[in-house]
């Protein structure tokens, strides 16, 4: 049988955000928790926020083709904010996202990790064309890490040999850019499970790395 869905409710301080509270404080919190200080809001950027036709219109927003880069839907919401002026924070789940588990077997799309790359610079260079703060470009590397991680998922339960998986994770833990945004980013209060697994990422301990990746694989299968 099927388990019960968790809900994730905002755990914000506020409830209504205007001005620029939206780019100083919410949006930098909508991208990723502070795990320098420990701060988790529970807020997460996709598809269960709601825009007025009135700004859409306004802005002329589109959504960005997945053909064009990966997560469209959070650079497109990325790019979206400099124009957003008040926000308003719905404190219940009406949400609820379900993944099958017969859909985390299937084989790794070559230059994935690539792509999650060229995602985090496009963000991180239209960050700078806005004029983000600093606060919103060091939240980017949660959405970056998080994009990794779910990488790493797909390689230790795909379908691709053994070799080809055992390749495929090594190269993307030591990938240059993952290396260069972990040595720059302050994780100290990260959660227990994630932050381990950083570390070890870090260290490029990757047998370690491939057993709790496996394990969270594992465990997500029950997140219905």
């Amino acid at each position: 049988g099927l388990w019960a869905p968790i809900p994730v409710i905002p755990n914000t301080d506020k409830t209504s955000y205007s001005g620029l509270e939206v780019q100083a404080s919410f949006l930098p919190d909508l991208l990723g928790p502070d795990v320098k200080n420990g701060v988790f809001t529970n807020l997460f950027i996709g598809a269960w926020t709601f825009f007025s036709m009135e700004l859409i219109q306004r802005t002329g927003w589109r959504f960005v083709s997945e053909r064009e880069i990966i997560s469209e839907d959070i650079y497109s919401q990325f790019c979206l904010y400099r124009a957003v002026k008040k926000v308003s924070v719905l404190k219940e789940p009406l949400y609820y996202y379900y993944e099958s588990p017969g859909s985390l077997s299937h084989s790794c799309q070559p230059g994935r990790l690539q792509k999650i790359n060229q995602f985090y610079s496009k963000c991180r260079e239209t960050g700078y064309l806005y004029g983000y703060n600093g606060k919103v470009m060091e939240r980017l590397s949660y959405q970056y890490l998080s994009l990794v991680i779910e990488y790493l998922k797909m390689i230790v339960t795909s379908n691709d040999s053994k070799a080809n998986r055992r390749a495929m994770f090594q190269a993307a833990v030591h990938d240059p850019q993952l290396q260069k945004v972990l040595s720059e980013l302050d994780f100290g209060k990260e959660k227990p499970a994630r932050k381990l697994l950083l570390r070890l990422i870090q260290k490029k301990y990757l047998r370690l790395c491939c057993i709790l990746v496996k394990a969270k694989a594992r465990k997500d299968l029950y997140y219905v």
